[in-house]
């Protein structure tokens, strides 16, 4: 039997929430993400595509938890289901040397992983959920997130269910105990249940799998591309949070690249594939702007006199999508052309541009090839403009490549723009 994932909100938001929503369309987290309430405030403020700190903590068994999903009213006893599944170890109040806790942050450590996010473990002073009080986000107190569980509907129906932002918390059916000694659905099930907590809501697709689809799935291991184009839409890549939470959007706060010397090629952003929406647990190098007003800027130290040559490649698979209980079609998104990217070379004085490619339009490679330079750190600018149709989730993943070749003689240099070229296309396709 298929288990069931489930969330819930506050009654009251319920219909605004769903009256944000395109018919037809995937979801769009952008309008759902944390807007206050955290502990840790971020540096950008609350705003999409900001990185977001959220604390998260285990609520202590015997901690009241109401009823929220018409289950009764009882006492947490999370705890002692994974005790009797995975073992106690030592025992105790330090709840991060059970045997099952790395289970649990593994995953926060995952969806931080691919994201902006930040996750921190604190302890909870078990203050009870009340039907009128969920207390959170308190520090020395308990989390911005708070895991607890009782029954909900017993064995082999729903695993468990989540409030969105700007609550978080989630609650899992104990009951499912033997669901979750594979250490592998209890990772899904959680976080299937976290990606609610960042305001996900449940997708549905007839060609592809995802993570927040409302079934456990256990042919992959955590977020897949939908998870994690919504993770980073709401909330960056990353890179914003570089600097403080701040983020690389200007010339002073660029993602340095490293050093390129003499027929060197430096890389980043190859995990964002145009074929699949599958990706593995050890899948990290996605980078994107979150919407048309996001940039990115990067630095590179060349160490000698020479020609560089930039390649911007816009990325992301093609599949169908809609929300859940959505009546309309599936609608089609094809990731790789939704903003139309530009590239910038900018010299070491950071606001020379010394090229600009902005030629071939959504889902097209821009290039800039064989640009003079000589010893110093030049910075690379990647920005864009909007796909204009209806689709909400406005956020282009891409790749970036710069190669280097040292001055050669000057009968070479004719042949050296197309030689820079065939590098960078080369080691792409090896």
């Amino acid at each position: 039997m298929k288990k069931l994932f489930s969330c819930i909100v506050w009654a009251i938001c319920l219909t605004t929430l769903c009256a944000a929503n395109v018919h037809g369309q995937a979801d769009d987290v952008a309008d759902n993400r944390w807007s206050g309430g955290t502990f840790f405030t971020p540096a950008n403020g609350y705003g999409q595509g900001n990185a977001l700190t959220l604390t998260w903590s285990i609520t202590g068994d015997g901690t009241s938890i109401f009823g929220f999903n018409g289950e009764a009213t009882s006492d947490s006893d999370l705890i002692a289901m994974l005790d009797a599944v995975y073992g106690a170890g030592p025992g105790g109040s330090d709840l991060t040397q059970r045997p099952w806790f790395d289970e649990v942050e593994s995953v926060f450590d995952r969806w931080a992983s691919i994201s902006g996010l930040s996750y921190q473990y604190v302890t909870d002073d078990n203050a009870d959920w009340t039907q009128t009080s969920l207390p959170s986000g308190v520090s020395g107190a308990r989390g911005d997130i708070r895991i607890g569980g009782h029954t909900i509907d017993g064995p082999n129906g729903v695993l468990a269910y989540n409030f969105f932002p700007n609550v978080g918390d989630m609650v899992i059916d104990t009951t499912d105990a033997a669901n979750f000694s594979n250490e592998l659905r209890l990772r899904n099930t959680i976080a299937h249940e976290v990606g609610h907590g960042l305001g996900l809501r449940h997708l549905e697709s007839n060609d592809s799998r995802h993570l927040l689809e409302p079934f456990i799935d256990l042919n992959f291991d955590g977020p897949q591309f939908h998870e994690i184009v919504q993770a980073q839409r709401g909330y960056g890549d990353a890179f914003e949070k570089t600097n403080g939470g701040v983020g690389n959007d200007t010339v002073g706060n660029a993602t340095s690249l490293g050093t390129l010397s003499d027929g060197g090629l430096i890389e980043i952003g190859l995990d964002a594939s145009d074929t699949t929406t599958v990706v593995t647990p050890d899948q990290v190098d996605f980078i994107s702007i979150d919407d048309e007003t996001d940039t990115d800027v990067f630095s590179i130290l060349i160490n000698g006199d020479g020609l560089i040559d930039l390649e911007l490649e816009a990325r992301g698979p093609t599949f169908n999508a809609s929300e859940q209980f959505d009546t309309d079609p599936q609608v089609s998104v094809n990731y790789q052309e939704r903003v139309d990217l530009t590239l910038e070379f900018i010299d070491q004085d950071g606001t020379t541009i010394l090229g600009t490619a902005d030629n071939f339009g959504l889902g097209g490679t821009e290039e800039l090839l064989g640009l003079n330079v000589t010893a110093g750190t030049y910075f690379i600018r990647v920005s864009g403009i909007e796909n204009t149709d209806a689709n909400l989730s406005d956020i282009q993943f891409y790749r970036l490549a710069a190669a280097f070749t040292a001055v050669p003689e000057p009968s070479s240099l004719v042949v050296l723009g197309a030689l820079g070229l065939f590098v960078l296309r080369r080691k792409r396709s090896e």
